[in-house]
């Protein structure tokens, strides 16, 4: 976390200092869904971490953060449900992996990483599934 130390810093002296950082949206941008995480504007002093209210985002940068969302969102669902396709699932939403590889080329990248990282994820989630 490169900002660690401004943050400590302006926490434990009041100096006031604008990051930015991921935090849930709780509504900070008006058009992306508000379990999400976002990346805004944050005052830090010694009342903590304060994240800015953006507001809405132009319609075509919101419909490009709800992609990256969704493949988020397919993740957690993973983990939760325990259901190994849901991490294939997420590669195959995210536009640069789609743009870059069929659909047999993710399944094998992600069995690829599985097999990799195994050892990190739950148990649930260390099925190579092929195609």
């Amino acid at each position: 976390m490169e900002y660690a130390p401004q943050i400590i810093h302006s926490m434990v002296t009041g100096t006031p200092r604008t990051i930015y950082g991921n935090v849930p949206n709780r509504g900070l941008i008006d058009n992306l869904p508000a379990h999400g995480v976002v990346e805004v504007p944050c005052l830090v002093d010694s009342l903590g971490v304060q994240p800015t209210r953006v507001g809405a985002l132009p319609p075509q940068l919101a419909a490009l953060n709800r992609t990256y969302l969704s493949a988020n969102d397919l993740v957690v669902r993973a983990a939760l449900e325990d259901e190994p396709r849901h991490i294939r699932h997420a590669a195959m939403t995210d536009p640069a992996t789609a743009a870059t590889l069929p659909v047999e080329d993710i399944w094998r990248l992600c069995d690829d990483m599985v097999t990799a990282h195994g050892d990190l994820l739950q148990p649930g989630l260390r099925v190579r599934l092929g195609t």
